[in-house]
């Protein structure tokens, strides 16, 4: 009984997690979305807020062309870092400085806010792994019961991370 329950458990949560469609945004409505954020957060003016879509769009064209390619993640990384610093030197020139630092400042709290998000992630599947009895490695460290709940919550898990 508690196998079907289990098995009717993970279908639901496979299905549900395949069931989200996701529908590549194009450089434009990227440029778009960033350029109102930024109108919002720093009060641009019209003219300005033109020059901040216009690369803004580069920039997203930019990034797009670098993640055509798949690159390694060390390479991803270092092309990221080479776009965000060709940005932030044009948009020295585009922004005033009170409104540059402003962005900076929100920038830092963005990246500040995904550091600790990932630092909770990994604290959470610590847990997990220690839960079901995987070493923090992801190396099994004793063999399951085939069908077990452990087994059915760590696939249930698994697949919902994807």
């Amino acid at each position: 009984m508690q196998y079907i329950i289990n098995s009717i458990a993970l279908l639901l949560c496979a299905t549900l997690c395949f069931s989200q469609n996701y529908k590549k945004k194009t450089a434009e409505q990227k440029a778009r979305f960033y350029t109102d954020q930024m109108i919002e957060e720093l009060q641009l003016d019209s003219t300005t807020s033109l020059k901040v879509y216009e690369l803004n769009l580069v920039v997203s064209q930019q990034f797009d062309s670098l993640y055509a390619t798949h690159p390694a993640k060390e390479d991803a990384r270092k092309g990221a870092i080479a776009i965000y610093k060709k940005r932030d030197a044009r948009l020295r020139n585009v922004l005033t400085t009170q409104q540059f630092l402003k962005f900076d400042d929100i920038q830092r709290e963005k990246r500040e806010k995904r550091r600790l998000e990932r630092e909770q992630r990994r604290l959470r599947k610590r847990r997990i792994a220690k839960y079901i009895g995987i070493g923090a490695n992801a190396k099994w460290n004793k063999p399951m019961r085939r069908g077990s709940t452990k087994e059915l919550f760590f696939l249930a898990w698994m697949i919902c991370q994807v």
